[in-house]
């Protein structure tokens, strides 16, 4: 078999990602993104790798008194199982 490099745009075609949100979540990421009026750049994260269900998380890419950092707050996790 012949190997083959992929170029990363490539690769990006190979993949597709599902992620199931429930409408109380979706309610709690829009909530915490109005806590952060300024924050042009959020970030949502799932973790499935334990292999019974999965944790939802959201960063929030802000500037604080001139300060760049980020702010990650848990969406959803064991207790939505």
């Amino acid at each position: 078999m012949k190997s083959q490099t992929l170029k990363i745009g490539e690769l990006y075609d190979l993949l597709e990602i599902n992620m199931y949100l429930c409408k109380e979540e979706v309610q709690k990421i829009l909530d915490t993104m109005n806590l952060f009026p300024e924050a042009t750049s959020f970030e949502l994260l799932q973790d499935a790798s334990n292999g019974i269900g999965s944790t939802t998380s959201l960063i929030v890419h802000t500037t604080i008194n001139g300060l760049d950092g980020e702010f990650k707050t848990e969406i959803s996790g064991v207790e939505n199982w």
